[in-house]
């Protein structure tokens, strides 16, 4: 009988190959933090991952720990735990004492996103001085702080970094950072092994600054939104420091009780906006440093000219280059690298406008404006044709539920489930919507 370890090797490419398009991740993103990990070791139903760089695990754990235990188990049917390691993860590249390690491990954090290597420019300048004030005075200026701007530009960075600095500056600080999603999944777990919601809020507020990453995915969860106001109050009144990020302003957020969409707009909401192209070149160049290379400089600035919306996505870019110039132990020229990431960008887009052009089709057929389709409008002049346009993209493209669901303004998976499902259900009986679509996909075609 082969063993767990035999497996898992065997199916390994399968495994991060599935991940990839059931999960929606980017060529880029693929490229530069998936395919680079190996296995390293399978002890006591846990699997240790090799990771290139020390500095990729908290990023990883984050973004890619669950959807890689998921296909894993749906590929294997084995249940493990998972460690995203270094062979030599033992030797301390930053020198913290064994109490300090404990309390970040216990805190949440990485010691990897300080303050001194976050990269300062005209868009984040702002976060970063607000989250430094806090991190020197927590719990008498800005509180709460709520951090907002879209995904990949620095807003967990900036959250570790209040952390290590508190627990630097105070043994006794009890610091806790956690995501929402965990939030939600310690909430859930204590329900389920009947300790009652008591525990949870003692667990949450017995602390003195409590960090919660991407609070945006509060919405739609009543009884989690309870338990997190009566958390933020205890906290508050007690003048214990509250810090938040989202990716939208506090009066922005879908579904969200009013009485807790006040709260944290209580203390200094800070936008986090996309970085200027020399803040782009200093980010880059930064990472070249942490990395222990160094790539032509035109490539680097045609790095930062490219990619103009997300930090991840340029840490990505140059990632996927150094990899490959690792991997065929080449010197990558400027020309190369053009036609490698002109290369995977132009694929990610055809995908996105494949969806745009569906949608569009759709919303002319109806006499409605794009946006109208992929807004929050309700009503059957809007719900009809948005459920239309969700069945042909998932018909016509290769696109996952999660991937359409982020095109139509972030819609939960399950929602598109439905949404195709209800079209299926009415084609079987309703002759006037059968016609519609026929006409439509005429127009596509």
């Amino acid at each position: 009988m082969k063993k767990n370890l035999d497996i898992i090797k065997e199916n390994w490419q399968k495994i991060i190959e599935k991940m990839q398009n059931e999960f929606d991740i980017s060529n880029i993103s693929f490229e530069t933090w998936i395919k680079p990990l190996t296995i390293l070791k399978y002890e006591k139903d846990t699997l240790y991952i090799n990771v290139p760089e020390e500095g990729y695990i908290p990023y990883l754990k984050k973004k890619y720990e669950k959807p890689l235990l998921i296909t894993i188990e749906e590929e294997t049917n084995i249940h493990i735990d998972i460690v995203f390691s270094t062979p030599d993860d033992i030797k301390e590249k930053t020198k913290i004492t064994r109490d300090q390690k404990s309390r970040y491990q216990n805190a949440g954090i990485s010691p990897t996103y300080t303050f001194d290597n976050f990269v300062i420019g005209s868009s984040n300048s702002l976060a970063h001085a607000t989250s430094l004030a806090v991190a020197e005075n927590p719990g008498l200026l800005h509180n709460p702080l709520y951090i907002f701007g879209q995904s990949g530009l620095g807003k967990t960075h900036l959250l570790h970094a209040i952390a290590l600095y508190i627990i630097k500056e105070n043994e006794n600080a009890n610091v806790r950072y956690v995501t929402c999603e965990n939030l939600m999944n310690d909430f859930v777990n204590l329900i389920s092994f009947n300790k009652g919601p008591e525990e949870f809020k003692i667990k949450y507020r017995d602390v003195d600054i409590l960090l919660v990453d991407d609070i945006q995915f509060l919405s739609h969860k009543r009884a989690l939104q309870e338990e997190f106001f009566n958390i933020f109050n205890t906290l508050y009144e007690n003048n214990k420091q509250i810090v938040i990020t989202s990716d939208k302003p506090p009066r922005e957020l879908e579904d969200v009780e009013e009485r807790i969409i006040t709260r944290l707009a209580w203390g200094v909401p800070v936008d986090i906006e996309p970085p200027d192209y020399e803040t782009r070149l200093a980010i880059l160049r930064k990472k070249e440093d942490n990395l222990g290379v160094s790539l032509d400089n035109e490539i680097i600035k045609y790095i930062a000219q490219k990619i103009t919306t997300n930090i991840r996505e340029l840490e990505g870019a140059l990632g996927l280059i150094i990899a490959k110039e690792r991997l065929e132990k080449i010197s990558i020229t400027l020309n190369q690298a053009m036609e490698l990431l002109d290369k995977t960008i132009k694929e990610e887009d055809l995908n996105s406008n494949k969806m745009q052009k569906i949608t569009q089709i759709v919303a002319d057929h109806f006499h409605l404006l794009f946006k109208d389709i992929i807004s929050e409008k309700k009503g059957r002049n809007y719900s009809r044709p948005r459920q239309i346009a969700i069945y042909l993209i998932n018909e016509k493209t290769e696109e996952t539920l999660v991937s359409i669901g982020n095109f139509f303004g972030g819609r939960d998976h399950s929602t598109i489930i439905h949404s195709i499902r209800t079209i299926n259900e009415q084609l079987k009986v309703d002759k006037e919507l059968k016609n519609i679509v026929e006409n439509i996909k005429k127009k596509i075609n």
